[in-house]
């Protein structure tokens, strides 16, 4: 059999649900009245327990019969309509599976649809629990970062944590940090590097606004953490369209009262 036949009747056996190597051996012994599995296995190339597993199973499918020669077992194809029977055995099963899964189809649909618009919520505690919710915050790379903090109080329920190790992060990735920021000491500090360390702020009166837990928008997400000390807690809601709605009415806010910061004369 030519090289080229034999790999299009291949590919059409594969389309009828037999394996590469089945149709292989299937059309070795197509070419040959019959033969022993040490000839099939010289041919095809395949190890013998391979050769052994395939022929069972293409007896079982009806391809191959087998019967006995010199007191070994000799293997012969049966008629390439075969194929055609185990084509239409297979219509009928997918027609089955078709007609089961359309009267189900309605209730997974509605499953599905509530699963997709469900947001996906998770609980960070202690420490290391919090510091694991920033990590996913400071992981983003291609958007900006809007949220509210108090940075001193932040800075002191994690040991000074934030600043040396996350900060250089969100500059390397060159991600913009938009924030109202309650107008502490460090905060004035840190608004003096605002363009250089990619940060805008808004201060806001302490004494009025007060902000002892921090909200991060980032990607299709939200981060709340709370520094409270013995009681740190951090939470992170995964849903587009929360994200969208907070992160517009953040921006909206941000635009009217940012005011940038007027480089000082030197």
């Amino acid at each position: 059999m030519e090289k080229n036949l034999f790999k299009i009747l291949e590919s059409l056996l594969i389309s009828a649900g037999l394996s590469q190597k089945e149709a292989q051996i299937y059309l070795i012994l197509l070419q040959l009245p019959a033969a022993s599995a040490i000839k099939i296995i010289a041919q095809s190339g395949f190890k013998k327990g391979n050769v052994y597993a395939i022929l069972h199973s293409l007896e079982t499918k009806g391809l191959v019969t087998t019967f006995k020669k010199d007191r070994k077992a000799h293997f012969r194809a049966l008629p390439p309509e075969k194929i055609l029977e185990l084509i239409d055995q297979k219509a009928i099963e997918v027609n089955q599976a078709r007609s089961g899964f359309a009267k189900i189809l309605p209730k997974l649909s509605s499953s599905y649809k509530m699963t997709v618009g469900k947001p996906t919520i998770r609980y960070f505690e202690g420490e290391e629990g919090v510091k694991a919710a920033f990590a996913d915050v400071y992981s983003t790379k291609d958007q900006e970062i809007w949220g509210c903090v108090d940075i001193e109080v932040a800075e002191r329920g994690l040991k000074d944590y934030i600043l040396p190790n996350l900060k250089p992060l969100r500059i390397k990735n060159k991600v913009w940090a938009k924030s109202f920021s309650a107008d502490s000491q460090l905060a004035l500090e840190l608004e003096k590097k605002d363009q250089q360390e990619y940060r805008q702020q808004i201060l806001l009166d302490r004494g009025k606004y007060s902000l002892p837990a921090e909200i991060d928008i980032y990607e299709d997400k939200i981060a709340l953490m709370s520094f409270k000390k013995g009681d740190f807690t951090g939470v992170i809601i995964e849903n587009a369209d929360f994200a969208q709605s907070l992160r517009s009415v953040f921006k909206y806010s941000f635009e009217r009262l940012y005011r940038p910061k007027k480089p000082t004369k030197k």
